[in-house]
């Protein structure tokens, strides 16, 4: 359809927003999630979005950012598809800090794993298949993808004609008469950036032997006009969890539920504050938030048919009472006391929580002999939080302390020289000199006490 013709972006709509960097050889674009809060007029061409992954801290917590983009740097969001599989060379987007980048294909690793290659990237990234999709150009003047896609590639069924889809049989779980028609439900999603969410919903009726059709009592279409509607596997739903008093305050370390975003999302008390306010850490995205008593409740498991309150985070080894500053699954940083890594901290997860301040870590970068990530008991001393994440767009400037991502981890260092191109020279704390580019870089923080200080200058 020409261009005068073609429909206009709508408040509500899933969008994405196109970024371009620019030098002598830059990087492939990459494409963040955002929805419309301010569509574009007859003269106005710019949109007011918010982005979906993409936040900015502020003293009274974290909130998403929003910007004015011009049309020409917006893109509907692509269509979802299923992917049986991806070949070495396909040409994929693969989401990595905070959008999705263009690649290729480099390599294929066991468990539905890749390795992608981006342009204008010196590391490679290792990548999930759930992180992949099929790259798509989006063509303004026909309204289209391309290359275009199939009719019969979705449809209102939710069936495929193109793809192929591996089946893995299991024993059908029948809906129990706690999943009854019109029960109160919560339903939890494996998807990226919902895990550790539970949304309130309304049992429909059954759909299939092994799931559900739920109608969310917070969540609406894209188009505001109904309460949303969908079908869910019975191993993502539970019953609604039973009230619990909220007279006394919680302690630090407690398993807690806080609803913002129209869901619960599970996570642990770091830091009890004044007013009957607390620092809630949120392991599944590894970022903090200030919440309020009156949004919080007792955290719940639903675990063989039974409820049970999640307790706080401590451990009786030996005898001895001893409180545990990580938990499993928590998205941390470590750093090693090894010659030559002076000032570098590995992104990890941690898989086991030995005891005695001593923790199991399973590293994102840095490979074991056979060819596996590299897992091995660490300290708490050497241990830190997954770093947020602060959004920088303007240029560093010299003596600005900074982290550069290098050989697979992030290393503390200073600005000796401002170049062109947003390119720097750094000074590691090992004196070595190394030039990096502005996207390698992110702002300096230290973890002092339980909270994150923004170090700038020295």
């Amino acid at each position: 359809m020409p261009p005068s013709s073609r429909p206009h972006f709508a408040k509500g709509d899933r969008v994405e927003v196109i970024r371009r960097e620019t030098g002598p050889v830059p990087p492939a674009a990459t494409y963040y999630p955002a929805v419309v809060l301010d569509p574009p007029g007859a003269r106005k061409p710019q949109v007011l979005v918010e982005f979906l992954t993409l936040m900015v801290h502020e003293p009274d917590g974290p909130r998403r950012v929003r910007e004015l983009v011009d049309l020409g740097n917006l893109r509907p969001d692509p269509p979802r598809e299923l992917n049986e599989w991806f070949r070495v060379e396909d040409c994929v987007d693969v989401y990595s800090e905070h959008g999705w980048q263009r690649g290729t294909v480099v390599d294929i690793l066991e468990n539905s794993r890749y390795i992608v290659g981006v342009r204008g990237r010196r590391e490679k990234i290792v990548s999930e298949q759930c992180n992949l999709r099929l790259h798509r150009e989006w063509d303004d003047a026909s309204w289209e993808w391309d290359p275009p896609l199939q009719k019969s590639s979705v449809s209102e069924e939710g069936s495929s004609g193109r793809i192929r889809v591996k089946v893995k049989i299991l024993r059908p779980k029948k809906p129990g008469p706690m999943f009854e028609q019109g029960k109160v439900v919560e339903v939890t999603s494996d998807v990226e950036g919902f895990r550790g969410a539970w949304f309130t919903a309304i049992v429909v009726g059954p759909a299939g032997t092994d799931s559900l059709l739920v109608q969310y009592m917070d969540l609406v279409t894209d188009d505001g006009s109904a309460p949303l509607r969908e079908i869910a596997k019975i191993q993502h739903v539970r019953p609604n969890p039973p009230w619990v008093d909220l007279d006394t305050p919680f302690k630090l370390l407690d398993k807690v539920d806080a609803w913002f975003n129209e869901a619960w999302w599970e996570g642990v008390v770091s830091k009890v504050l004044d007013g009957f306010k607390y620092v809630v850490y949120f392991s599944y995205s590894c970022e903090s938030m200030v919440i309020a008593h009156s949004q919080l409740r007792p955290h719940q498991d639903w675990v063989d048919g039974k409820w049970i309150k999640g307790q706080s985070m401590e451990l009786n080894i030996d005898g001895r009472h001893v409180t545990e500053k990580f938990i499993k699954e928590t998205k941390v940083e470590v750093k090693s006391n090894k010659n030559g890594f002076l000032g570098a901290w590995f992104p990890a997860t941690v898989v086991h929580v030995v005891g005695n301040d001593k923790y199991v870590v399973q590293y994102h970068t840095l490979l074991a002999d056979d060819g596996s990530f590299l897992k091995e008991e660490a300290s708490s001393t050497d241990i830190r939080p997954s770093c947020p994440y602060i959004p920088r767009y303007s240029p560093f400037e010299t003596f600005e302390i900074v982290d550069a991502w290098h050989n697979d981890g992030w290393w503390v260092g200073r600005i000796i020289q401002v170049q062109k191109e947003m390119k720097y020279t750094i000074q590691l704390l090992s004196a070595e000199k190394l030039e990096f580019e502005h996207r390698e870089l992110r702002p300096h923080q230290e973890w002092m006490e339980g909270n994150w200080i923004t170090v700038y200058k020295v």
